[in-house]
């Protein structure tokens, strides 16, 4: 499925699902993943629903996977390191199905916050763009088996984006590669 209306109606896909979000990143969400609660395990940073913990920030959010005839929930953990300073890993799962695992660039987060219909960010199997309700992310996942269409609150997303922001700045990204391949040539050269 291409960026675009389910029925190529001019109305957004939420409206048409007439289904809206519950407020994302309770306690419970964390806990169906089987992670201990966030207060004693994590510094809380961007909002209920971002943790960040030393080098990595980690966001759990509710997504809904859409197709013509239905719509599952998903729970997708996205997660970020100063260690791989230009990539988001997002894993994907429903409450008792395994976890699949999608990684794409932190640019195309970005882009796809300030993105539209008209205009979403990618164009390979990872597209990412605002629905006509800017309350809602829209992304696209495809594949040999097929394209999956995701939606989630933008909330959410947009605090794990400035987390990310927060721990690794825009541009700076070569510094923590650099910073990375020195330490681990200076343990291979140390006696």
């Amino acid at each position: 499925m291409a960026a675009g209306n389910m029925n190529g109606s001019s109305r957004s896909i939420m409206a048409q699902l007439a289904c809206p979000f519950p407020v994302c990143g309770s306690a419970s969400r964390v806990a169906v993943l089987g992670q201990t609660p966030r207060a004693a395990q994590f510094e809380l940073s961007g909002g209920p629903d971002v943790m960040r913990r030393g080098f990595e920030v980690t966001a759990v959010i509710t997504t809904m996977l859409i197709s013509e005839s239905n719509t599952n929930w998903l729970y997708a953990t996205l997660r970020y390191s100063s260690s791989d300073p230009y990539a988001v890993h997002a894993d994907f799962a429903s409450a008792d199905g395994p976890a699949r695992t999608w990684v794409f660039a932190r640019d195309l987060l970005v882009q796809g916050l300030e993105g539209d219909e008209a205009a979403p960010a990618g164009r390979g199997d990872v597209c990412i763009w605002r629905d006509q309700d800017p309350e809602y992310l829209l992304v696209t996942l495809g594949g040999v088996d097929g394209h999956a269409l995701i939606a989630t609150s933008a909330g959410p997303v947009d605090r794990f984006v400035r987390a990310t922001r927060a721990l690794v700045l825009v541009d700076s990204e070569a510094d923590c590669v650099g910073a990375a391949v020195d330490a681990f040539l200076s343990s291979l050269l140390a006696p």
